[in-house]
């Protein structure tokens, strides 16, 4: 453990081959870092939710059409915005990318990305 000029105690980076070994051994299962495969599912779900934006901001756009107006944006912008902040706790919590320092430690990833926001 290491302190930083705020007092905060951080734990000191491990070389990922280490890492992986570790965690292997702890849970039994193999254990990689994030690789091209992970990069590819964060980029394609990305997309989707960016085009899913531009779909929302058209339908708010033509709000005074009947058929869109009958569909109740508030509530489907709103489950919108609790996906997306579910799918970036997501990310973290499935270890799609490795959180370092003070990060690490915290929980605001799986108890309100995860939990709060689930639909």
């Amino acid at each position: 453990m290491s302190a930083t000029p705020g007092g905060l105690a951080l734990q000191s980076r491990i070389d990922s081959a280490t890492r992986e070994n570790v965690l292997s051994s702890m849970f039994g299962i193999k254990v990689t870092n994030p690789d091209k495969d992970d990069i590819v599912a964060i980029s394609v779900c990305a997309g989707v939710f960016g085009f899913t934006a531009m779909m929302l901001v058209y339908a708010w756009c033509n709000y005074s059409y009947r058929p869109i107006r009958a569909k109740n944006l508030t509530w489907t912008t709103l489950i919108y915005i609790s996906t997306v902040l579910w799918f970036l706790g997501n990310i973290p919590a499935n270890g799609h990318v490795r959180l370092v320092g003070a990060w690490s430690n915290c929980k605001l990833w799986i108890i309100w990305f995860r939990v709060f926001f689930c639909f």
